[in-house]
């Protein structure tokens, strides 16, 4: 299948995780494939169209209705009555759904694509409606789909309605979310299911280069971060009960929470204030430090010693994790779920039992008075790394279900 051009549907332009594995996607074809189009519509504005501007590809922004910006699966779980408002405002906003969608089909097909890649549940749901039938469609899946009833829903009814007809493929980020994947929808529906892991700018995320001038470097004192956003399913309630068993040993160490809030759904994130709160429960006091949202999460990763990834709920791949090890750093992270797949547990870090405090103070505990297996994982991490991560090598992978698709 020869590409010439290729749009690209993506649901936002704030920069998360499926975003920034989007640029990078970008990014690789424009090493690899100078002479390939790319396209970008975008739901929302933000620092994607920049991004995906310096990546050389075309941006358009095809303004997602308000209305659709505030469901989501959050707003189906729970009450019936709950249930019932979401249901009642599908129906309100479908004549401007419909609306948006036929102005969508129009931008589409004005740009006469050889293909479609769609990242994020609701464009990939909208494709289905959107894209002229004879242009294969290709989703980028980044969380497990199964765990999503609304969505779940959703796109088994459109796939009856609108997909049997169609050419699909999907590359997911991870072995354990294609897996989940194939749950949903049998291997029938897609002419490919495959695996294609997030990748990492290994320019940016390297093992030398500038420090974080947040976090004072005392080789005397063992540097511990917890670097995500204050999503409660992070874990950082695990992580703080994990340091005070740690406090209670006679180790010198110095932690960090790297991060900030980023939802506005209520109850859904910590705040600093709560965090606060459970640090002081356990007699931390400044033996924990917050810092907030650090744009340059590379300078922070390499002033740690041990970067901890303590998610309580299965993460679908776990970027901060493969990022931490191309920064040379050792990594304690949750050996389960997608999470378990971006490291080699006591090769480059140490795995841990998910929701378990004691489990994760032993894995530091160990690290901490141990500088040579401590330093010997964190040789390891880039080489890892460079081989299964790599960001040069997406636009190959991604050309390999493209031509699948063909």
């Amino acid at each position: 299948m020869h590409m010439r051009k290729i749009v690209f549907l993506c649901p936002t332009g704030q920069l998360g995780g499926a975003e920034r594995c989007l640029i990078d996607t970008l990014w690789s074809f424009q090493a690899n494939q100078p002479d390939l189009k790319l396209v970008l519509f975008s739901g929302s504005d933000g620092p994607v169209l920049t991004s995906a501007k310096a990546c050389g590809a075309d941006v358009s922004l095809i303004q997602f209705p308000k209305r659709l910006e505030r469901i989501g699966d959050s707003s189906f779980r729970g009450s019936i009555i709950g249930k019932l408002k979401t249901f009642v405002l599908f129906i309100l906003m479908f004549p401007s759904l419909v609306a948006y969608f036929i102005s969508t089909s129009r931008k589409i097909r004005h740009q006469k694509p050889d293909l479609v890649h769609a990242i994020g549940l609701k464009m990939q749901l909208m494709s289905l409606m959107v894209v002229p039938g004879n242009v294969p469609i290709v989703w980028n899946i980044q969380d497990y789909l199964s765990k999503r009833p609304l969505s779940r829903i959703l796109f088994r009814v459109a796939m009856v309605l609108f997909g049997r007809s169609r050419t699909l493929s999907a590359g997911c980020c991870s072995d354990d979310v294609s897996k989940d994947f194939l749950s949903v929808f049998p291997n029938h529906h897609f002419k490919s299911v495959s695996t294609v892991y997030n990748t990492v700018d290994l320019d940016l995320f390297q093992p030398v280069g500038s420090l974080s001038e947040w976090i004072d470097v005392d080789p005397e004192v063992t540097q511990i971060g917890l670097i995500a956003t204050y999503a409660r399913w992070k874990g950082h309630d695990v992580f703080l009960k994990a340091l005070s068993i740690v406090s209670s040993q006679n180790v010198r160490f110095q932690a960090y929470i790297v991060g900030g809030p980023i939802y506005d759904t209520q109850g859904s994130q910590w705040s600093v204030e709560e965090l606060n709160q459970i640090a002081k429960s356990y007699e931390l006091g400044k033996k924990v430090e917050f810092i907030p949202f650090q744009p340059d999460s590379a300078e922070v990763m390499r002033s740690l010693d041990i970067v901890v990834h303590a998610s309580k709920n299965p993460e679908p791949f776990g970027r901060v994790i493969a990022e931490a090890q191309a920064c040379g750093r050792s990594v304690v992270a949750v050996n389960s779920g997608g999470s378990a797949e971006a490291f080699e547990d006591r090769v480059t870090g140490l795995g841990v039992l998910r929701d378990d405090a004691e489990d994760l103070a032993d894995k530091l505990i160990l690290l901490i008075q141990n500088q040579i297996l401590r330093q010997s994982l964190g040789e390891n991490g880039p080489e890892f790394v460079k081989r299964m991560f790599d960001r040069r090598n997406l636009a190959d992978q991604w050309i390999k279900i493209y031509e699948q698709s063909g």
